[in-house]
């Protein structure tokens, strides 16, 4: 029985070492010294390398890339020669005029529904409600004589 407390008391320093093995690997810094080591007293923190550490070292790691010159005229090249084909030399196809017919003729009765949900709405909130009202009735008079 007095094996396990020693077992069980190694077991936990291999995987705290481990750990900062893993952390050293990592390039993470440590931000602390041989002088620090003394755990009953407070540290400054004015005075320590944890006040000139950035938040940005946290994301992005201690050393940050820098761009490559050539990034930005690359990407620009790239948005341009995409918005020049679309936008310019690309003709028109079949997919294009389906796209330009409104929703309310593609899905009957879409828009009765959408105008009854905002009759509904604006009656709770004492909005106006004379130009839904209109249409609703000329969708009803086209429905019934449609």
């Amino acid at each position: 029985m007095a094996l396990l407390p020693q077992v069980v008391r190694r077991q936990l320093l291999n995987s705290a070492f481990r750990s900062v093995r893993a952390r050293a690997s990592a390039g993470t810094r440590c931000m602390c010294t041989a002088k620090e080591t003394d755990l009953d007293k407070p540290v400054k923190f004015s005075t320590s390398k944890a006040s000139t550490w950035k938040a940005e070292y946290s994301r992005k790691g201690a050393q940050t890339e820098e761009e490559l010159w050539y990034e930005l005229p690359v990407i620009l090249g790239s948005v341009s020669s995409f918005l020049i084909y679309f936008l310019v030399l690309r003709e028109e196809n079949d997919i294009d005029e389906t796209l330009k017919v409104p929703i309310y003729d593609r899905i009957e009765g879409l828009e009765e529904l959408q105008l009854q949900q905002t009759l509904e709405y604006n009656l709770d909130k004492g909005l106006p409600i004379a130009d839904i009202q209109e249409r609703l009735a000329v969708l009803r008079k086209a429905k019934a004589a449609g």
